[in-house]
């Protein structure tokens, strides 16, 4: 992974980072998916990617690519997520692209699919970080 940066660990930038993630969620959360299914999902990456940047500044690293965030994941933590979560997650983020990049359209019936395995990630992820930071 040659966009990992060493650093010293940050716990109180994950924890501020975690901070950000709820606003984040509650944002996503208050929103309808009939009517705002991209931005949901396009949130729930964020979020995941916020929880990802988290973990790496909790574990003494950075990087600025999402391929290398997700990789990272893969790597140092094969024990607690599974590869179709990764590659869940990667998913996420190539939809996402697609939602910055390419003005792509999520429609309910795949928000009412993936949204809840984007949450459960987020779960997951945030007690993981948790864990690290406490």
């Amino acid at each position: 992974m040659e966009d990992l940066i060493k650093m010293t660990p940050n716990p109180e930038r994950a924890k501020s980072l975690l901070a950000q993630v709820e606003i984040r969620l509650k944002d996503a959360n208050q929103k309808d998916p009939s009517e705002f299914s991209t931005l949901i999902i396009e949130a729930h990456y964020e979020i995941i990617k916020e929880l990802l940047t988290a973990l790496l500044s909790a574990d003494g690293y950075k990087t600025l690519s999402h391929t290398t965030l997700i990789e990272y994941l893969r790597t140092s933590y094969t024990k607690r997520f599974t590869e179709h979560e990764i590659q869940t997650i990667d998913q996420l983020r190539k939809v996402r692209n697609r939602i910055a990049y390419e003005g792509f359209s999520i429609n309910k019936d795949y928000h009412d699919r993936k949204a809840p395995i984007a949450l459960a990630l987020i779960a997951k992820l945030k007690t993981l970080v948790k864990s690290k930071v406490s």
